[in-house]
């Protein structure tokens, strides 16, 4: 059973047991009203949740249905009036099994409804208890236009696949609970809520992503330059750095051999055999000016 249905039998909203519902059902169909009051319907719908209760509900909207078209028309009309509410706001399981067929044929019965020759009328009563005057074909039109609008809402619901009925049922159950959680998100004061310390506290608790190091001390290549960073050096410790780098590098220069120094270049041995030999200048004639 359900929540709901079994906190108002304890409340005594109604007698438990199969009469207790009962007598709520007969305040619905047999008042004599055309227009029945909305706080008759709740407790019915509530009940509607449970099996043994949906069978008591459905027994007595099939003998409501099945009233001959006379003096009892206004039981047919609330009949009609109580299916509607069931259908519309009641238990997906009573549209369940009325699909499978374990109560009665509803839409047949909705059908025979929409052409129903009403014979014999009696006087009606308002929500006031005064009596007016009806006749055959005002109440004749009355039930075939509920019996029409029920029978176009009902259809398409028993052709449904069942699985969706329960999980429309059940999705609207969800909304609702997704409304009153905004609901409670939109007047909630900053004393109350604190979502940013919410996600603050989240997210200390997920771990950090791991760093990679940077390096530390220093790198030799080729034992002349320095490579890396210590967080540990001021800057005056990487000028001293630079200038070892440097002295490094003048001691190896001086270092080479003075050989290597005066080398000559690779080409030129070559070039020396290659170049023509220098050429000596002719000696100048000798002319004997006492022989002439």
């Amino acid at each position: 059973m359900a929540v709901s249905a079994l906190m108002a039998r304890v409340r005594g909203q109604f007698t438990p047991g199969p009469q207790g519902l009962v007598s709520e059902l007969r305040r619905i169909t047999d008042s004599g009203l055309i227009d029945i009051p909305e706080e008759l319907f709740p407790r019915v719908l509530e009940a509607s949740h449970n099996v043994e209760d949906r069978r008591v509900i459905m027994q007595h909207l099939r003998e409501c249905l099945a009233e001959p078209a006379g003096k009892q028309w206004t039981r047919i009309y609330g009949g009609l009036v109580l299916a509607e509410n069931l259908v519309q706001h009641g238990s997906a399981e009573l549209i369940t099994e009325t699909a499978e067929g374990r109560h009665f044929d509803l839409v047949q019965r909705l059908s025979f409804l929409e052409v129903l020759v009403v014979t014999h009328t009696r006087r009606l009563k308002d929500l006031d208890g005064e009596h007016f005057g009806s006749n055959d074909r005002s109440a004749q039109n009355l039930i075939r236009k509920k019996a029409s609008a029920l029978r176009a809402d009902v259809v398409p619901k028993l052709q449904a696949d069942p699985a969706e009925v329960l999980n429309s049922d059940a999705l609207g159950d969800l909304s609702r609970g997704f409304e009153d959680i905004k609901d409670t998100l939109s007047t909630c004061s900053p004393k109350t809520c604190s979502t940013n310390a919410t996600l603050t506290s989240l997210s200390s608790d997920m771990p950090m992503p791991v760093q990679l190091e940077k390096p530390i001390g220093r790198m030799i290549v080729n034992g002349i330059v320095t490579v890396g960073h210590s967080d540990d050096t001021t800057s005056g410790s990487s000028d001293e750095g630079e200038g070892t780098a440097a002295a490094r590098r003048n001691r190896q220069r001086s270092l080479r051999r003075p050989s290597d120094r005066r080398r000559p270049a690779p080409g030129s041995e070559v070039a020396k055999e290659i170049a023509p030999a220098p050429v000596s200048p002719a000696p100048a004639a000798c002319v004997d000016l006492l022989g002439l």
